[in-house]
């Protein structure tokens, strides 16, 4: 057999590369699935973990909630895996600033948005933008309590 690596160094790195993986940190519940990505290191900050906490993916999709992969919501789209929404919360956690302003763009569940708006606070502004139309109309779960009444494309979202 042909290697470009070392043959030895193979079985190593599959071991690696499965402790490693995000999709590894699917939880039967919600509190479950945010302590996974915080076991596995994904979620670091103490605003991502009390935001994730904060917003239950249950509200946003019906089948397999918890299940760190992305899953559809109709309209020929998905919701991201978990831990690429944690990913996120993460890089921008400097920018989601209480009071701060931000822009979604393909907002799709809403999930994120949510998280978005929590991370800024009440003070915050946060403009979604759907290419979905009647998601924009009627959106998912807690979003629909966090965005105002929109003209489609644009959606206004308040912490």
């Amino acid at each position: 057999m042909t290697c470009l690596l070392p043959c030895t160094l193979l079985p190593l790195m599959g071991l690696l590369f499965a402790r490693t993986m995000a999709w590894t940190s699917s939880g039967k519940t919600h509190p479950e699935l945010i302590n996974n990505l915080y076991k596995k290191g994904i979620i670091k900050s103490p605003a991502s973990v009390r935001v994730l906490l904060a917003t239950d993916r249950g509200h946003y999709i019906k089948y397999f909630p918890y299940m760190d992969s992305p899953q559809s919501i109709g309209y020929k789209a998905t919701i991201s895996a978990p831990h690429m929404h944690a990913h996120a919360l993460e890089l921008l956690k400097d920018q989601l600033v209480e009071g701060g302003k931000a822009l979604d763009v393909g907002s799709g569940s809403g999930y994120l948005t949510a998280c978005f708006a929590r991370m800024m606070g009440p003070t915050g502004k946060l403009w979604a933008w759907s290419t979905s139309e009647s998601w924009c109309r009627n959106p998912s779960g807690m979003s629909r309590r966090m965005i105002q009444p929109c003209s489609a494309p644009t959606c206004e979202a308040r912490g």
